[in-house]
């Protein structure tokens, strides 16, 4: 194998790649979160 096939250190902790990863993670985690106290309070609600 070449190493040009490989991914540079450099490039691949380029800040760019961390913040797209930042913006994913909030976005994802934002819905998880609301329905997590979602089912809190349903269940408290039942119980």
């Amino acid at each position: 194998m070449r190493n040009d096939e490989y991914i540079n250190k450099d490039e691949y902790h380029e800040e760019g790649h961390f913040f797209i990863g930042a913006t994913w993670a909030a976005v994802l985690s934002v819905p998880l979160w609301i329905s997590f106290f979602g089912w809190i309070k349903l269940l408290r609600h039942f119980l």
